[in-house]
């Protein structure tokens, strides 16, 4: 058996869920650290994180671990704060896997949804023999911030785990895949385990019959009343990939005086270049992405309202009425007259 979180994350888009930032904020209040300095630089305010419609980018993400990691006196700050993690920090995805009935249906939710926890790599769980394990994939790339996620990601699981079942997650072993710290021996305090560093990727062995363990808060109800919830906001945030669509949002608020290429990106966290190379994967451009925005409203316009042809003109960004009407027969092979005559 080998199931792998699917989704992959994406260093600029904002898909993120903000929930378990939130949790981490309150935490490190009893460290002395302020809200706005964690949130220094990532272009976030405390009353976004404190809104569960908020989404971050992966970038936003690192940048705040990276902020903790610097202002914090304690070197294992975040082995501390992933000890704190609860269900409750997950909103809906919290109770879905909590009320799940045996521990494998919940990490299954758990991976099926990981998206809605804000995951800052991806992971798989395979049966290797007679030992389970859960693994970690590509996580170099995060460079100096390797060891804050693989503490915290691997503290706030057993921490879960152990608030799912009452009673201690059953670790084999863990590897981690970087030189052991000053404060090595606090791995095996937290996780009650052997530790190994230097390996390739980061691995928990744990006992496999772990997975077929009853949870004693199962409730087939709470379990799909929550997953039709995790549905929906999962629709909600997976409709930040499409960047085309995101723009376009961006810009309809925006009508009759839309903002350029660099403007809209400044509006997304990210480099207009950054932009570009994106949109390109979409098979877009900026231009065609403003023109289809533009078409729609003229459309709109033409098939719904009064507006005289000047006005739509103005509306989706043309001073002259004339070079409206070429655009709009270029989009659809007709004028804007005959668009409306024929509706």
């Amino acid at each position: 058996m080998e199931i792998i979180s699917e989704y992959e994350p994406d260093i600029d888009l904002a898909a993120h869920s903000a929930m378990d930032i939130n949790q981490i904020l309150k935490s490190l209040a009893a460290y002395g650290l302020s809200a706005d300095e964690i949130l220094a630089g990532s272009e976030l305010t405390l009353a976004q994180i404190q809104d569960h419609h908020t989404l971050i980018s992966f970038r936003q993400k690192l940048k705040i671990f990276a902020n903790i990691k610097a202002l914090s006196t304690e070197p294992d700050i975040a082995l501390k704060l992933g000890q704190k993690a609860r269900f409750s920090d997950f909103g809906f995805l919290g109770y879905a896997v909590i009320s799940s009935a045996t521990v494998g249906e919940a990490i299954f939710l758990g991976f099926k949804y990981i998206r809605l926890a804000g995951p800052v790599f991806q992971k798989k769980i395979k049966l290797e023999g007679d030992q389970a394990l859960f693994e970690g994939i590509d996580v170099l790339s995060l460079g100096d911030l390797l060891p804050f996620c693989c503490e915290y990601w691997f503290s706030a699981i057993n921490a879960l785990c152990a608030d799912a079942i009452n009673h201690p997650f059953p670790s084999r072993q863990i590897r981690f895949p970087y030189p052991p710290p000053d404060y090595a021996e606090c791995y095996e305090q937290t996780f009650n385990c052997p530790v190994t560093f230097n390996s390739d990727t980061p691995q928990w062995y744990f006992d496999p019959a772990f997975l077929q363990e009853s949870l004693p808060r199962a409730n087939a109800l709470t379990t799909q009343m929550c997953i039709q919830s995790c549905d929906e906001l999962l629709k909600i945030v997976a409709r930040q990939d499409c960047l085309a669509d995101r723009i376009s949002d961006i810009l309809l608020k925006s009508a009759g005086r839309f903002p350029n290429a660099d403007q809209v990106a400044e509006q997304l966290n990210t480099s207009s270049r950054s932009m570009s190379r994106q949109l390109k994967k979409e098979g877009l451009t900026f231009q065609q992405v403003l023109d289809n925005t533009r078409k729609s409203m003229a459309m709109e316009y033409l098939t719904q309202t009064q507006l005289t042809i000047e006005e739509i003109a103005s509306r989706v960004g043309y001073s002259e009425a004339s070079n409206f009407r070429n655009a709009f027969k270029n989009w659809t092979g007709m004028t804007p007259k005959a668009m409306r005559e024929n509706h």
